[in-house]
């Protein structure tokens, strides 16, 4: 009799629940240590104190240690939540398609604040050009924050790839929200246009993600 060979899913994957498990005992510390700061940083998301006022050297420490560990933890929760779309049409293994996609996303934060700093040197004062680099990887941890129990509701829960979907094109629209309003507190729009910032906003943002959602959907 011939073996019936079951789909593979991500969710009947062993080595994935194990690797689940350790990414959940990493984002478990990080909010353990960290609640502290990200609730300072919270509090003053929507104001424009300087980057390092009312920070004890501890704080910007603890901060850095938390962008550290949240952002692989973001990329590798973009892989596993789309690694789906890619899996079916590539004879590459889940996992390398996952890791692939966490590369990508990994090396696509860095070198954004990379272009963010390199703009804002030409443009802009190292002070406001600081305050915008500490407010885009807060902005970062937070989604990586939210991002990993979407992707922990894949693994377990066994959600579909269109409600994770869904789940993060929300999840993104509010990031960037959040980011455009941080844009005009921080850079004044007054001082500078608000048509100068929506362009730049437009070109280091909303372009490269309508680009990178196209390849994904």
């Amino acid at each position: 009799m011939q073996e019936i060979l079951r789909p593979y899913h991500i969710s009947n994957d062993d080595t994935m629940l194990l690797l689940s498990i350790v990414i959940f005992a990493a984002y478990a510390f990080v909010i353990y240590r960290g609640k502290d700061t990200f609730l300072h940083k919270w509090t003053n998301f929507f104001t424009n104190r300087k980057a390092t006022g009312g920070e004890s050297q501890t704080d910007t420490n603890t901060e850095i240690q938390n962008n550290l560990i949240l952002i692989p933890i973001l990329s590798i929760s973009a892989g596993i939540i789309f690694c789906d779309k890619f899996t079916h049409t590539t004879t590459s293994t889940p996992y390398t398609t996952i890791f692939a996609i966490a590369g990508i996303m990994l090396i696509y934060t860095l070198a954004k604040s990379a272009l963010y700093s390199f703009i804002n040197w030409i443009f802009f004062e190292w002070e406001t050009n600081a305050k915008w680099i500490a407010a885009y990887f807060f902005l970062i941890s937070l989604t990586a924050l939210i991002l990993f129990p979407i992707a922990m509701m894949k693994v377990f829960m066994e959600w579909n790839t269109k409600t994770t979907i869904i789940c993060t094109a929300i999840l993104l629209i509010l990031y960037k929200i959040m980011l455009f309003c941080k844009l005009c507190i921080n850079f004044k729009y007054k001082n500078y246009g608000f048509l100068l910032l929506f362009l730049y906003f437009c070109t280091l943002e909303i372009i490269p993600v309508m680009i990178g959602w196209k390849i994904l959907i």
